[in-house]
């Protein structure tokens, strides 16, 4: 004999079903490198900056047998530069001479390399310990014995100055004299000269 024995949900109740998910299993890639390089090159170019009064004045007043008179001139010079720069002076023209109208005062005929005494009626240059240069300068107005040593100024620029470095500010002091006697009429004798700072 058959026995059917029925099994019924009380009212309310729930039915839960539990699902197994299957995952599936994960794929391991490995990642890939190539390096490549490149420099850099930020380039800094030289630059020069130069600078030196307007004027050079000075009067003589030649009472006795001559008077000798000076003034000095101040150039900076900055640049940034490694091998640092080279300075050079030079006139700005074939004419050589301090010009009044007609009358002249002669460049002197003392050299670069061997600077000496001005000889009278004679205008020149110094640079302070340079060469064989006076190894030092002042002021001199109307003076009837001077031991300071000129040179002539030439169209040709003489290299007064050599660095090694940058420089700041850099300066270099350059004089001027000149020695006159009676025989120069009066008035205001005038030359220009050029300074150039050349990076190295």
């Amino acid at each position: 004999m058959k026995q059917i024995v029925k099994t019924s949900l009380a009212a309310g109740a729930s039915v839960i079903a539990v699902v197994g998910l299957v995952l599936a299993p994960t794929l391991q890639v490995s990642a890939v490198s190539n390096p490549s390089s490149t420099t850099i090159n930020a380039t800094i170019a030289p630059v020069i900056t130069i600078s030196s009064g307007a004027t050079v004045a000075f009067t003589m007043t030649p009472t006795g047998a001559f008077a000798e008179s000076n003034g000095s001139n101040v150039v900076t010079v900055s640049t940034n530069n490694t091998l640092g720069y080279n300075l050079t002076l030079a006139d700005s023209d074939a004419t050589l001479t301090l010009l009044s109208g007609a009358n002249t005062i002669a460049a002197s005929a003392n050299t670069f390399a061997a600077p000496a005494l001005l000889a009278l009626n004679s205008w020149g240059y110094g640079v302070a310990a340079l060469g064989t240069f006076s190894a030092s300068y002042s002021s001199q107005t109307d003076v009837t014995t001077s031991t300071l040593k000129y040179a002539g100024i030439l169209a040709t620029p003489a290299t007064i100055k050599t660095t090694g470095a940058p420089a700041s500010g850099d300066t270099t002091t350059v004089w001027y004299g000149a020695k006159v006697d009676t025989s120069k009429p009066t008035g205001v004798y005038t030359d220009t000269v050029t300074y150039t700072a050349t990076t190295i």
